[in-house]
């Protein structure tokens, strides 16, 4: 392990916005483009003009946000979200992989469903944990912060928002075959740890909740084979 891995994505880290000098430096080489701060706050101001105020907004988390949210919620449940599936299309040189030997980190796309976990913001922390969030999910731009709606364990339905692929991205992969993400996921690692691991994380989180990605199981499957 380098001595830039094992780096930790906290609250307090994000709160601070300052980047870290192994993010800074791919910055400074010119391999990652950040979004800058105005476009950053633009996104996050049309994003809470669909925001009913004086209500709790709930976010939908489909990967790391899962076992790492770092934000502040009041509560969580098992929640569905129809019309998309979890998928690893993103290139990655940032977090689990180099600019030598990139990663594979999930977006959701267009098809199917996908199941993850509802988090309900109280009204009086929307606006904070949003901008906590935006430090994080925002950096880069291959995101689209997207209202959807989900399916909660009542069988409620609910408006969510949720981090969608953005297609025109430079680093989103369409059309990966099973073959090229598990030897792109069994090589790569970064600041954060293995991919590998994140794969594991992932569906070891879905079998606490009783979820059967088959995709991300299969996946797992063919990369400890």
């Amino acid at each position: 392990m380098t001595k830039k891995q094992g780096w930790k994505l906290t609250r307090n880290k994000l709160i601070s916005r300052t980047l870290p000098e192994w993010l800074q430096e791919r910055v400074d080489l010119g391999e990652l483009n950040l979004l800058d701060e105005e476009t950053r706050q633009t996104l996050l101001t049309q994003t809470l003009s669909s925001y009913l105020k004086g209500k709790p907004l709930w976010v939908f988390a489909y990967g790391s946000l899962m076992w790492n949210p770092t934000f502040h919620f009041s509560h969580v449940e098992p929640c569905t979200l129809e019309g998309y599936h979890r998928q690893f299309c993103i290139r990655d040189i940032i977090a689990r992989g180099t600019s030598a030997i990139p990663a594979l980190m999930l977006g959701v796309e267009e098809g199917g469903q996908c199941q993850g976990l509802g988090y309900e913001i109280p009204a009086a922390e929307v606006n904070n944990e949003l901008e906590l969030l935006w430090n994080r999910e925002m950096l880069t731009g291959v995101y689209i912060p997207t209202w959807v709606e989900i399916i909660t364990s009542a069988n409620e339905t609910v408006p969510a928002l949720t981090f969608t692929m953005n297609k025109a991205h430079a680093n989103y992969l369409p059309g990966l075959s099973l073959e090229q993400v598990s030897q792109s996921i069994a090589a790569a690692s970064g600041p954060l740890g293995r991919n590998s691991d994140y794969l594991l994380k992932l569906v070891d989180c879905l079998d606490e909740l009783g979820v059967n990605d088959v995709a991300m199981s299969h996946l797992k499957q063919v990369l400890l084979s």
